[in-house]
């Protein structure tokens, strides 16, 4: 079962970490993992729950890898805002 805003439960109910999933979830930003042996993981957060996070990577342009990473490995999350482009940092592009 995952956890996102349209389960009817009030945006207060979620702690940040739930807040960051969903957003970068729901706005399909793409974002990168880094565990804690220091293996880093580009890619989308596809679903997430209390314990684990549903990560999907893409290879090359025909081969993706879904990846089931228990949070009590994950280091740090970063959103990739750069690839996601103008309409999430809400400044134009830089040509």
């Amino acid at each position: 079962m995952s956890i996102t805003p349209s389960q009817n439960r009030p945006l207060s109910a979620f702690n940040q970490q739930d807040h960051f999933l969903a957003f970068l979830m729901e706005k399909k930003i793409p974002a990168f993992i880094f565990l804690k042996n220091g293996v880093r993981l580009k890619g989308f957060i596809r679903e997430f729950d209390i314990h684990t996070v549903l990560f999907t990577t893409t290879l090359d342009e025909q081969t993706t890898s879904q990846h089931l990473i228990y949070k009590h490995v994950i280091s740090t999350i970063a959103g990739d805002y750069l690839a996601a482009g103008p309409t999430i940092t809400g400044k134009p592009a830089k040509k």
